[in-house]
C-alpha cells in the first residue's frame, strides 16, 4: 500500500510522515467551514473533509491492513 505516492514510504510507525502529517489539513478545513456556516450543506462538507483527513492520514501513517 502507498507504493506509488510521491513520498517514498519509509519503515517507522508513519510509512510517509510529511503526507500523514499534512493530510490533517482536512481537519483544519472543516473546522474552518463548520465556523463560517452553520447550514446543512456546510454540516455535510465539513463531515466529509474529517472524514477525508483521517482516511488519508490513515493511508499515508500507519497503513493498516
Amino acid at each position: 500500500m502507498g507504493g506509488a505516492d510521491c513520498e517514498l514510504v519509509g519503515g517507522g510507525w508513519l510509512a510517509q510522515p510529511v503526507n500523514a502529517w499534512s493530510s490533517l489539513a482536512y481537519l483544519a478545513a472543516a473546522g474552518f467551514v463548520a465556523s463560517r456556516r452553520r447550514d446543512a450543506f456546510a454540516v455535510l462538507g465539513a463531515i466529509a473533509l474529517v472524514l477525508v483527513g483521517v482516511g488519508s492520514f490513515a493511508y499515508h501513517g500507519p497503513q493498516p491492513g
